[in-house]
């Protein structure tokens, strides 16, 4: 049954155990837009008629069916992270979503709703919700009960609904994230990243829970040198292509260039990005290292012919590949020395600083960037920036360790 796709049978019993079955006869109204609800309910006989206002603030997409309705990373109703989808050219595509989509109106639209038995007002029929469609996951998905209807729906015929209460939704979700968690931790576990001896099985847990699952497929830019600190991730599955960035000369009329060391005049940056710690996180990633950041100099056709003006410009250099089970963006988490600003003068009014100013202030940039293998793509385990000082302190301690 669709509603139950991705839902492990064994918490069946649980779900079952807390939810209720409603019969409605042809025609009732089975929830109406913009009545405030606190369950979701699954079809479990008959289908119903879907009717969605046009002036309405949810647009049509919101009658699209979940996918992965008990994807426990998505709960409590939060803003998963994206990352950076770029083109065969590596330019940034833009977001397919596009506006909102309104019902469309067909000629005799409200004659039809009538004879359906939609209420006044209700809009223009969308579509059929049929059995084992699961409706009404907002109303339980949100971190509280109480979320608008998104349509009005009308039964066709005689109706069998199991509802299922915010307060059930809540425990099988978490039943779900527990189980997830302890497989998440036996991963980490496996990896030798947290050995016993420093982090103990129900600390491993709180990092597992606080890890979110991210799906990078062929080409995506996970993360991009130069950004404000967007968390720790795990290599799950898959692989990842690490870049750093190199000064190339290249000949102003178009021939080639001089490929330097990317931090040869700044020993300082070059040491700070190229440290143990991160030679040591490429190696063990048990993938292979292709060259160092020193490249070869006096190449290419326009390699330093006397006479020829060369213009400088940054490339990507690929460092290596990352597989499982390789940890990458730790260094993020060393905060930035800034320099002492003056504040409260008539030069320099005092300001409130905004959100990216204080994450600027509390953690670092990412040093390296990391895109999916083509081909392959990657599976990574995100751990936020905020989130750190919320764990244990037997995990924040191994995590600074690694950054």
């Amino acid at each position: 049954m669709p509603a139950f796709r991705g839902l492990h049978p064994r918490y069946l019993p649980r779900l079952f155990a807390g939810a209720s079955l409603a019969t409605y006869r042809e025609r009732d109204v089975v929830v109406k837009e913009g009545e405030r609800g606190d369950f979701a309910f699954v079809l479990v006989g008959g289908e119903c008629a879907t009717f969605k206002r046009r002036d309405s603030a949810k647009g049509m997409e919101s009658l699209d069916l979940d996918p992965d309705p008990w994807n426990p990373d998505v709960y409590p109703r939060k803003t998963p992270y994206r990352v950076a989808r770029l083109d065969d050219t590596g330019v940034p595509v833009a977001d397919r979503n596009g506006p909102k989509r309104a019902p469309v109106l067909k000629p005799g639209w409200e004659i039809e709703a009538k004879l359906l038995g939609a209420p006044p007002g209700s809009g223009p029929f969308a579509r059929r919700t049929r059995t084992g469609d699961l409706f009404g996951l907002g109303a339980v998905r949100g971190a509280r009960k109480g979320e608008a209807r998104c349509a009005t729906l009308v039964a066709l015929s005689e109706t069998t609904a199991l509802i299922i209460p915010k307060e059930t939704f809540d425990d099988v979700i978490d039943a779900v994230q527990r189980g997830e968690a302890a497989k998440t931790a036996a991963f980490l576990r496996a990896a030798e990243l947290f050995p016993e001896s420093e982090v103990t099985d129900a600390d491993l847990k709180a990092l597992a829970r606080a890890l979110e699952r991210v799906e990078a497929a062929p080409g995506d830019r996970v993360v991009t040198a130069g950004d404000v600190a967007r968390g720790v991730f795990f290599v799950k599955e898959g692989r990842a292509e690490v870049f750093a960035k190199a000064r190339v000369l290249v000949d102003a009329a178009g021939g080639g260039g001089v490929v330097v060391d990317a931090f040869e005049r700044d020993k300082s940056a070059r040491d700070e990005l190229w440290d143990g710690s991160v030679r040591d996180s490429l190696r063990d990633s048990r993938g292979s290292l292709r060259g160092s950041l020193r490249l070869r100099r006096g190449t290419g056709t326009g390699g330093g012919a006397a006479g020829t003006p060369l213009v400088e410009r940054v490339r990507d250099v690929p460092l290596g590949d990352l597989v499982s089970p390789a940890v990458f963006g730790e260094e993020c988490l060393v905060p930035r020395e800034k320099k002492a600003k003056v504040v409260g003068t008539s030069l320099a009014p005092a300001t409130t600083p905004s959100a990216r100013e204080e994450n600027e202030k509390s953690f670092g940039r990412h040093a390296f960037t990391v895109v999916a293998a083509r081909g392959v793509g990657v599976t990574v385990l995100r751990l936020a920036p905020g989130e750190l000082s919320k764990l244990p302190a037997s995990v924040t301690r191994r995590i600074m360790q690694l950054a």
